[in-house]
């Protein structure tokens, strides 16, 4: 009987595999659950309002429907990514197939791409907007355009990391054998083998596997640092700077024709 306690506490040891302490779970569950919740309810509450109110104001559709892009970037954020995220910080072997940990690992740079390029096109508009501001162009066609390409472009610069996550197995099947038999040598339940050969072979962690002849991972990940971080803090600071030039020339003109105009009225 001792034996069989003692292999039902090792085969639960290993079904709950956790890279968290216990006591640290159930904080973790709270937080997570509640940021989903908040996220969700806060990005559909944004929706809405710009769905039904943002079209009334015109002359601020592209911004508005930029703003709309970001609301369903974070929407797609608290519904997929943060709970797969929550699901492999808890856990540290999956139970999923691969297309969990391909999903789980692409998720999270499709979002970041999506709230960086729409960052970069807020800034963009409004750049052309205080510039240019009697250009002429179909607002609504070249918005909608630029979020579907940011899109997907998002989802063209995450393919990659969908394409070599994989999900193999913990144990191969000659250590199982070893496992098996070792845990339940002195075991009285003849149900002991048949329970943690299942168990183990239930185990799965997810990875990259990246090809070897080349440093693609080293590439991929300069590229993607670029991509996410270069690119648009460049084009942030590049647009912002040239709209401060823009201002501070009018504020000029027009503190040189506030002065004629003073000028000449008193004299």
């Amino acid at each position: 009987m001792p034996n069989t306690i003692a292999n039902d506490s090792l085969l639960l040891d290993i079904e709950s595999q956790t890279s968290f302490p216990h006591w640290l779970l159930t904080p973790f569950l709270i937080i997570s659950i509640m940021e989903s919740i908040l996220g969700i309810v806060g990005n559909i509450f944004v929706i809405i309002v710009i769905s039904c109110i943002g079209k009334s104001t015109t002359t601020h559709v592209p911004h508005n429907y930029f703003i709309l892009n970001l609301a369903l970037s974070d929407l797609v954020l608290c519904l997929f990514t943060m709970p797969l995220n929550t699901y492999r910080s808890l856990y540290t072997y999956t139970r999923f197939p691969s297309t969990f940990c391909k999903l789980a690992n692409s998720f999270p740079a499709i979002n970041i791409c999506v709230s960086s390029l729409t960052i970069v096109a807020i800034s963009i508009y409004r750049y052309v907007v205080i510039c240019y501001p009697h250009k002429q162009f179909n607002q609504t066609f070249l918005t909608l355009f630029i979020m579907i390409s940011i899109w997907f472009l998002a989802i063209l610069a995450a393919s990659p990391l969908f394409i070599y996550s994989i999900s193999t197995r913990v144990y191969e099947d000659f250590l199982i054998d070893i496992m098996v038999e070792d845990q339940c040598f002195n075991s009285i339940r003849q149900s002991c083998e048949q329970k943690t050969k299942d168990s183990l072979q239930k185990l799965y962690v997810c990875h990259e596997s990246w090809p070897t002849d080349i440093s693609w991972h080293f590439f991929y990940t300069i590229f993607i640092f670029c991509l996410q971080v270069i690119l648009p803090i460049s084009i942030i600071c590049l647009t912002y700077y040239q709209i401060m030039v823009k201002l501070q020339q009018r504020m000029k003109i027009e503190l040189k024709d506030l002065i004629l105009f003073l000028s000449f009225f008193f004299l």
